[in-house]
């Protein structure tokens, strides 16, 4: 029974280390002594709450914290490919869109935008068409119209409440 018992530990170690494994973060980077060393920690052990013990702070631990850097790094790439697309646009993009340009659904692509920048992806279209129209403002002598028709709103007028709501004055 303790060797059953074991071989399932070893097989529970296994499909635990695959996970990084799979999202292609090297073991190496989890554990710098080796996989092996770790099999041959574990292999010392015979008491379960050892056993618990040496999951959680050897095993679990590691993988964890490893999987959610992994995670917030990927984020941070995919928000920098957003951000690049909105701009390439110049905020003319629908979040559907963006997300087919990308390769991602788009509540993938809404998900990364609240949680790393806590906005929406309409929010943020929004705010990066106002940031267009004050440098366009500034800096060349188009009228409200050209610009709002520059950066694709239906109409004038529209454009104007917009800047209005957001900058508490008008273009």
């Amino acid at each position: 029974v303790l060797y059953e018992k074991h071989y399932y530990y070893h097989r529970f170690l296994l499909a635990i280390l695959s996970v990084p494994a799979d999202a292609g973060i090297p073991i190496h980077d989890l554990f710098p002594e080796g996989e092996e060393n770790l099999f041959l920690q574990f292999n010392q052990l015979y008491d379960s709450r050892n056993i618990r013990n040496f999951y959680c702070t050897k095993v679990l631990q590691p993988v964890i914290e490893r999987m959610s850097q992994f995670r917030k790094n990927s984020s941070e790439v995919v928000l920098e490919k957003i951000m690049e697309l909105v701009k390439e646009s110049k905020g003319d993009l629908t979040l559907s869109e963006c997300a087919e340009r990308l390769g991602y659904h788009p509540s993938y692509i809404w998900r990364v935008m609240k949680n790393t920048r806590d906005i929406t992806f309409t929010d943020y279209i929004a705010k990066q068409k106002l940031e267009m129209a004050k440098q366009l403002l500034a800096e060349t002598n188009l009228t409200v119209a050209e610009i709002a028709e520059r950066l694709s709103y239906s109409n004038a007028q529209n454009f104007i409440r917009l800047f209005k709501k957001h900058m508490e004055i008008t273009p």
